[in-house]
């Protein structure tokens, strides 16, 4: 058994190898031994310089040398100190000196001519290796830190852990703030003059890793000067507000920004907090985001704002404040811009960045919990100023706008959540006031206690102007507050609000507004609550049964109904007609909605519009529009955009198969959405039935459109969902396959049948066993799509499919192995790389089954 080597005396067989000797050689003198793998035929091999920079150069020795010290550096503070002496004694400051020097980049142009005795080699592995050790260091001094933090009084810190293993790195820290921003701008040279891009971004990556070592070492026992930190905070904050000259090292900076906020985070109530990132890089952000005229800089901006309000609560709270008051500012005037503009399209990136970005980082229970009040307040106010006479409205920010309410009222607290819904009722009120001038009415004013006591359509006269102003947008931007508000605001369970909804989601124009609206209306009914009519002193307020009643039998809803029974599209030559087909489009689209929220409840009529969708989709008005046997296809020929009106409703009901089952960013656990456990599972399995009966009943054309359906439902199903009914749902899947194969529409569809089809393929328990009666159906479907034109996804998808029927029984699968070989020789010269790939996979797993 060896004896165990004392820790000092294993160091220094360390630091004494010859091997980083002849490292800090080489770094200092450009020398080397004559057994050094630096070289190769008296020249630097380029192989090793690749395998240097880059983390798999692991078989080089001076790059496990490098590794080594480094390790070294963070076991212990001894051991830091020791191993920071040796590597700052290198002559820093000539390494510096020497990158100004114009041989720079002629050197650079040719690595395969650089010689052992190349000064600015040597500077790339001075630079790699201070690098690595500053950055062991600070791992070591965070630890230790972090450790105090936790065990001592923030007094003791001091005294205790800033002590003699750091001095090295102290007294050197000037030089190595220098080196690293000249790495950075000597990386931009060579990159500018197309010496060596690889090369040059090696230089400026090290030159930002080193700075962010010295940047994050925590406050306690920081080795640098408040000016040293703003020279480097500077510095980056330079490079981070001109992406388009820094863009290979942009995301690079912005990870070392993220370290430096996360560090502040850390130690900040310890010693002298740090906020440079809060004081000094925030507000130029801030202020070159409204300064920005490109779009391409706004996001950039952007980005770097999501990043670090991610990192930082502080930085959260201040960026939301200010980009609030922005949105007061700008909103006013971008919102009433019908074509897109440049201050258009920045307000809109703004607001998504809020919605998307910043808005969910919030914390209910967090010191952030007032941004989004904030954030709501600047935007009512906004549009409280917006001119009552303007009729056009800029439809992208008034969508963004819409998604930032539906976030920022659903980080609120109840309390807040009815203020914001009394005084968006107030701007609704306002607006009304001022256009229903035919009215003596009085203003109308609304609290909170003014709603609980009266009722609203008392308080609301809509009834004479509504259709006078038609603001569907401002019924839209409601609609976004009831989506996220908490169950239990009685008033809104008044016939006057699924009036009010259901009347803005029939708008004859399909847009953003009127899905919100019918959003509004499903999240009314999915969190209704029941039992509590006493302690409401309104006379309108309804049941959930009522309710449910007065939508389906709403004079809204029967132009959806009407759809079935008629003889063709009646009436569609004249304007009347015309407005009644849009109203059966919007119609489905309620119905879809409706449905969604029922299911979602486990109410039992959702079974009911199922029946009206399933209807809709066999009704003889599609055959009338296509086949010219019928005695109305010469009316509705004369009529196209009728006719494609028509497909458009067939579409919707289809499609909204798919929206009662898919997941959806309005109805969820995060909006307050009532959902049962398993409501897909149940849905699908009262669905499955009513579709085989229909199947049964309609001819050809009808039938794509219930194949259409059932794709939409089935592709929202989960997978494990769909496993209890294979043997149905399978048989279906494949007849869908061809039918839904020629249109290019359909493309989407055919591709999320392929995905569960897959999904049955691979299961061992129950989708192999139902394959296995189906196998040659299943190869005879895949193999014409092996061509389809509109997706190559949809190719590679079938050629998995055919690579998974091989784990189907042998018996059942050898027959057809000829046929499956033969029709890869297409798919082997397909256009698309990924294809042939996947083809090549393919081919190879059929005939392997062949030489069994």
């Amino acid at each position: 058994m060896m004896p165990e080597i004392p820790k000092q005396e294993l160091l220094s067989l360390i630091l004494e190898d010859d091997s980083v000797g002849d490292l800090f050689r080489f770094i200092e003198h450009c020398t080397y031994s004559a057994s050094s793998e630096l070289m190769t035929d008296g020249n630097i091999s380029p192989q090793w310089i690749v395998a240097l920079i880059n983390e798999e150069g692991a078989t080089s020795k001076a790059r496990v040398m490098i590794d080594i010290l480094s390790a070294v550096a963070q076991a212990s503070c001894s051991a830091c100190s020791c191993v920071l002496e040796k590597v700052l004694q290198l002559n820093l400051t000539a390494v510096q000196e020497s990158y100004s020097s114009q041989n720079i980049i002629t050197e650079k142009r040719n690595i395969s001519t650089w010689n052992a005795g190349s000064r600015q080699f040597a500077n790339l592995v001075a630079l790699l290796l201070s690098t690595k050790v500053v950055n062991a260091a600070n791992g070591l001094a965070q630890d230790q830190a972090y450790t105090f933090i936790k065990t001592q009084s923030p007094v003791n810190i001091d005294e205790v852990v800033n002590k003699y293993w750091l001095e090295p790195l102290f007294v050197r820290a000037p030089d190595l703030v220098d080196a690293y921003v000249e790495a950075v701008t000597v990386g931009k040279q060579i990159i500018l003059t197309a010496a060596s891009n690889t090369l040059g971004l090696q230089y400026c990556q090290l030159g930002v890793d080193g700075l962010r070592g010295l940047a994050t070492f925590p406050a306690p026992i920081s080795l640098l000067s408040s000016d040293q930190v703003n020279q480097i905070i500077s510095f980056l904050t330079s490079i981070l507000l001109d992406k388009e000259q820094y863009d290979f090292i942009w995301n690079h900076v912005l990870k070392a920004f993220s370290s430096i906020i996360a560090t502040e985070e850390t130690f900040k109530d310890f010693g002298s907090p740090r906020t440079y990132v809060l004081d000094e890089v925030i507000p130029q952000l801030l202020k070159a985001l409204v300064q920005s005229k490109g779009i391409q800089d706004v996001d950039a901006n952007l980005q770097a704002i999501s990043t670090f309000s991610a990192s930082r609560p502080l930085v959260l709270e201040r960026l939301l404040d200010n980009l609030g008051d922005s949105i007061s500012f700008w909103l006013p005037e971008t919102i009433v811009k019908s074509e897109p503009a440049g201050d258009t399209r920045k307000v809109e990136s703004i607001l998504r960045c809020i919605s998307q970005d910043l808005l969910p980082l919030c914390n209910l229970e967090g010191g952030d919990q007032a941004a989004a009040p904030k954030i709501l307040h600047s935007v009512w106010s906004s549009i409280e100023a917006l001119p009552v006479s303007t009729l056009k409205y800029s439809e992208q920010i008034m969508a963004a706008c819409m998604e930032v309410i539906r976030v920022a009222v659903q980080k609120c607290n109840a309390a807040v959540q009815e203020d914001v819904f009394s005084k968006a009722l107030q701007t609704v009120a306002d607006r009304v006031n001022i256009c229903d001038k035919c009215n003596d009415s009085k203003a109308i004013a609304f609290s909170k206690k003014d709603i609980c006591k009266q009722s609203i359509p008392t308080l609301f006269k809509l009834s004479s102007c509504y259709q006078k102003i038609q603001e569907t947008w401002l019924i839209a931007l409601l609609a976004s507050i009831v989506i996220a508000v908490r169950p239990g605001l009685l008033y809104l369970q008044e016939k006057f609000f699924l009036k009010l909804f259901l009347d803005a989601a029939l708008d004859k124009r399909r847009s953003p507004y009127t899905e919100s609206a019918a959003q509004a209306l499903a999240s009314i009914l999915n969190k209704w609550v029941e039992g509590k009519k006493e302690n409401h002193l309104s006379s309108d307020l309804l049941t959930l049964e009522d309710a449910i009643n007065f939508v389906l039998t709403s004079e809204s809803i029967s132009p959806v109904k009407s759809f079935m029974n008629s003889n063709g599209l009646e009436n569609l030559d004249n304007s009347d007609g015309f407005l009644l087909s849009h109203k059966r489009l919007q119609g489905v689209q309620v119905l879809s909605w409706v449905g969604k929220a029922l299911a979602m409840r486990g109410d039992v009529q959702v079974k009911d519009i199922a029946v009206l969708l399933l209807s809709i989709l066999k009704s003889s008005d599609l055959e009338l529009g296509k086949d010219p046997k019928h005695e109305g296809y010469r009316m509705n020929k004369e009529s196209e955009e009728h006719e494609e009106l028509t497909i458009a409703i067939a579409t919707a009901a289809a499609e909204g198969l798919g929206i009662i089952i898919k997941e959806s960013k309005a109805l969820n656990k995060k909006h307050y959405a009532t959902v049962r456990p398993l409501y897909k599972q149940r849905f699908l399995c009262s669905m499955l039935p009513l579709f085989f009966q229909a199947l049964r009943e309609v001819g050809n054309f009808e039938r794509i459109w219930l194949l259409r359906g059932l794709g939409h439902l089935i592709s929202e199903t989960p997978h494990t969902a769909l496993m209890s009914d294979v043997q149905l749902v399978l048989p279906l899947l494949l007849e869908a396959l061809p039918a839904l194969s020629k249109d290019s529409r359909d493309m989407n569809l055919v591709l999320a049948i392929l995905l569960v089809l897959s999904s049955f393929l691979v299961d061992t328990h129950y989708g192999r066993n139902a394959a296995a009666d189906h196998v040659a159906n299943i190869v005879t479907r895949l193999i014409p799509l092996l061509q389809y034109q509109f997706s190559m996804t949809v190719r590679e998808t079938v050629l998995q499919c055919l690579g998974a029927v091989v784990g189907l029984p042998y018996s059942r699968v050898y027959p057809l192995r000829m046929q499956v070989l033969k029709s890869l020789s297409a798919a082997l010269d397909d256009p698309k790389r990924g294809v042939r790939k996947e083809a090549v996979r393919c081919h190879r797993i059929w005939m392997a089954i062949s030489s069994k």
